[in-house]
């Protein structure tokens, strides 16, 4: 698999993909997204995503 590579300041789109992979910590993806939110947590880069990504993140944790 490869790599991000996310310059310094970006605006980066993120969809629920990325954030269940990270949440649940899956093998094949964490490594990868892994700087994604470290760069995020440094502030050198900016998320952003819809209102839409909380719901289709929340739906299994609330069913559950």
């Amino acid at each position: 698999m490869g790599q991000l590579t996310i310059p310094d300041h970006a605006t980066v789109y993120v969809d629920t993909a990325p954030v269940i992979y990270s949440i649940e910590l899956h093998p094949a993806y964490w490594t990868i997204l892994q700087p994604l939110w470290m760069k995020q947590q440094a502030q050198e880069i900016r998320l952003m995503s819809s209102e839409l990504l909380w719901m289709e993140t929340l739906v299994f944790p609330l069913k559950a």
